[in-house]
């Protein structure tokens, strides 16, 4: 019976009744307009456990919808609800709602809405501009370049402020950090609590929520690194406040503590590149031009070690340069790159490769001619390499890696059988992994290898610029590992134990030992006192017992040899006291009778 003693609170349900009361009013407040039967008397009716003394007066007052901020979804707000109540609930006093306040929020919303986009003709960039400009204005007077632009004097310096501050970034950064700041805007929205100015408590709270709701491992991450973003872009306050706290370092590792191993991408097979040689070289079939066209733009990934998203921008026609015999290299160069801006991307980046596949066919030059027959000219394409047109002929826009993953694959597939399981593993940056791959397992130097791969110290970066041809050393080591493939002295695909013949051991261990382009199996030392490498090298040399060197060692001096312990150097000794080279006999040494069965430095003056 409705309205009788036991729906009024007793002595035993006061506790549970003031918690159910408690509760509804610190639930999170209700987005959109209110539903019929949730005000006035049905609303009484049928509201869940409400006492009908007290809370049917509350209950049966109007409600309005207040306008929080414009952009913000409407809340239902009670009128009945103090002022503290309602502080709780919507975080705002009821200043926020005045109708002048609202008025100028909306105006410098809109001031901020009508800057301008500067057109870089590439769409990706200016959506992502759009969604910065659109992120600034929730940020309001809690972003530095908000204010800027609200104090300029006219609508044109306010356009070059907000495309000034975003200038040399490039479209995929300003794309990834605007669509971390839209996940936080967006949950805050639908939680109640507002995104901008920044605090520590929200931000707690939104990763807490991605961790309890299992959101991607990185997402976390992703969101702090978007912050710092937007403090340095466009002056956002409080993050430094809020990325302190420990909590939220903490929520973040959390997050993160959930991803998964880290899977990268296969290099591929001697047998897989040389079946992609095989297809591109193939004229017997003209219906596959196309494919035998983007076969040779991914050996030319391949062989240059570039990633697909580089190589797809190059605006330079490749060129051969070849050797009387045939071999070579494949030359060109790029200005737009990974790490590049619009701003520094002034000095072309060298890119090489090896004009001659591991199967002995001369790839470069026959793709390029392929590339002239079908009017392909990086020059006046504007990139190197445009998608596939649905109509047989090619687009104006640039192939995606996403499309160039899906093609090798598909291509694979077909000339060589591949598995699915191996096609899986297998990405459009399986082409640059694979040269470096076979590099590192031969033991070409890191040095080297760092050059190949396109990276530089930072200390490094004058003295590349001043070198004129970087590249040049580096090439010639990696000519040593692709003609060991050819000739099958090096096997990458085999484990560690079998990838080198016997007769190549002795090449592949003493050119590990160096960092220079020789080839010479016996490093030739200056002086006894060399660098710590040479005793590294002393540390690790294989021992080749059994193999004969391919190098016709010195005549073994008469009075033996000294091994100087320190540093591995093999000096002649020309009596108890004194080298053949007129230094001094080591403290730390060992004497010798025969050449040693490993591969040691040989001092230079000692042995002319």
């Amino acid at each position: 019976m409705m309205g009788g003693t036991d729906d009024y609170p007793t002595d035993e349900n006061d506790a549970e009744a003031a918690t159910a009361s408690a509760l509804r009013y610190l639930r999170a407040p209700v987005r959109g307009m209110p539903l019929p039967w949730e005000i006035g008397m049905m609303g009484a009716v049928f509201s869940r456990g409400q006492p009908w003394t007290g809370p049917l007066r509350d209950a049966l007052l109007p409600r309005r919808v207040p306008m929080a901020a414009i952009g913000d979804a409407p809340r239902i707000q009670d009128e009945g609800v103090s002022e503290s109540v309602g502080t709780r609930l919507l975080a705002l006093d009821e200043g926020d709602y005045d109708d002048d306040i609202a008025q100028k929020i909306a105006t410098k919303k809109r001031r901020m809405m009508d800057v301008t986009i500067q057109d870089f003709d590439d769409r990706k960039l200016d959506e992502a501009l759009r969604t910065w400009r659109g992120l600034v204005g929730e940020m309001g007077e809690s972003s530095g370049l908000f204010n800027q632009i609200m104090s300029c004097e006219n609508g044109k310096v306010a356009d070059r402020s907000f495309n000034f501050a975003f200038f040399g970034k490039p479209a995929s950064t300003l794309a990834k950090r605007a669509c971390s700041l839209r996940l936080y805007v967006r949950w805050a929205h639908a939680s109640g609590f507002k995104a901008f100015p920044l605090s520590e408590d929200v931000v707690f709270k939104y990763l807490d929520d991605l961790l309890m709701e299992g959101a991607p491992p990185t997402r976390a991450q992703s969101f702090t690194e978007a912050l710092n973003f937007a403090k340095g872009y466009v002056g956002l306050q409080g993050v430094h406040d809020a990325l302190s706290s420990r909590r939220v370092h903490g929520a973040v590792l959390a997050s993160y503590a959930r991803k998964d191993v880290r899977k990268q991408r296969s290099p591929l097979t001697k047998a897989e590149v040389v079946s992609l040689e095989l297809f591109m070289m193939d004229d017997t079939n003209p219906d596959k031009e196309r494919d035998r066209i983007l076969a040779g733009f991914v050996l030319f990934c391949l062989y240059t070690r570039t990633r697909v998203g580089d190589a797809c921008r190059i605006g330079v026609e490749p060129t051969v340069d070849l050797r009387p015999d045939g071999s070579g290299y494949i030359n060109s160069g790029m200005l737009e790159h990974k790490t590049s801006s619009r701003v520094r991307s002034k000095i072309s980046l060298p890119v090489g490769g090896a004009a001659v596949g591991v199967g002995g066919s001369s790839w470069a030059s026959h793709w390029l001619a392929l590339r002239a027959r079908a009017g392909l000219n990086a020059a006046t394409d504007g990139c190197l390499m445009p998608a596939p047109g649905y109509d047989g002929s090619w687009s104006k826009k640039r192939i995606t890696t996403h499309d160039t993953t899906a093609w090798l694959r598909e291509i694979l597939r077909v000339i060589s059988g591949m598995e699915p399981a191996r096609a899986s593993s297998i990405g459009s940056h399986s082409l640059k992994a694979t040269l470096l791959s076979w590099a590192a397992k031969f033991g070409i130097a890191p040095a080297a290898r760092r050059r190949l791969g396109g990276h530089v110290k930072p200390k490094g970066v004058t003295l590349t610029t001043y070198s004129r041809d970087e590249l040049a050393g580096p090439l010639s080591d990696l000519d040593r590992v692709l003609s060991a493939v050819r000739l099958g002295e090096f096997d990458p695909d085999c484990t560690r134990s079998g990838r080198f013949t016997r007769d190549a051991a002795v090449v592949a261990t003493t050119s590990s030992s160096s960092d220079s382009s020789s080839s010479s199996p016996v490093r030739v030392d200056t002086d006894d006192a060399s660098s710590g490498e040479d005793s590294l090298i002393a540390a690790v040399s294989e021992d080749l017992s059994g193999i004969v060197t391919p190098v016709k060692l010195p005549d073994l001096p008469g009075a033996g040899l000294s091994r100087n312990l320190a540093n591995g150097v093999l000096h002649g000794v020309r009596n108890a006291d004194a080298l053949l080279c007129g230094r001094t006999l080591p403290k730390r040494n060992l004497m010798l009778t025969a050449w040693p069965k490993r591969s040691f430095p040989l001092c230079r003056d000692c042995f002319r």
